[in-house]
């Protein structure tokens, strides 16, 4: 599930255009933008980190796929300013950002106090 998350937060970063154009529509209310497109996809891939023990079986897949994705999409959109705010150079905010969101996916699979 990390590595999935992972590919899919550098893949973004390559394609923020892309994100700051799906924002735009959502914020024009768009009935034909699809954030999700095939939801079936990632359940399956969830189900299946269920099934290898990686996550809890009690995990609520749409939730968890709603925050993991809402993890990467609400730090891109607002990446340059972030960089900017904290003087620092947004490549190396990148690399931050993304071990601390292995970090904490890493701990969802875990029991935690």
């Amino acid at each position: 599930m990390r590595e999935r998350h992972r590919a899919f937060f550098e893949a973004m970063i390559e394609h923020r255009k892309a994100l700051e154009l799906m924002a735009l529509l959502a914020l024009d209310d768009d009935d034909d933008l699809h954030v999700i497109r095939d939801p079936a996809r990632p359940h399956a891939m969830f189900e299946r980190d269920i099934a290898q023990g990686e996550l809890p079986p009690d995990t609520d897949i749409e939730a968890l796929h709603v925050a993991s994705v809402s993890l990467v999409y609400g730090y891109l959109l607002f990446r340059d300013q972030f960089a900017r705010d904290l003087g620092l150079d947004a490549d190396e905010l990148d690399g931050r950002v993304a071990a601390v969101t292995d970090r904490l996916l890493g701990a969802f699979g875990r029991d935690v106090p």
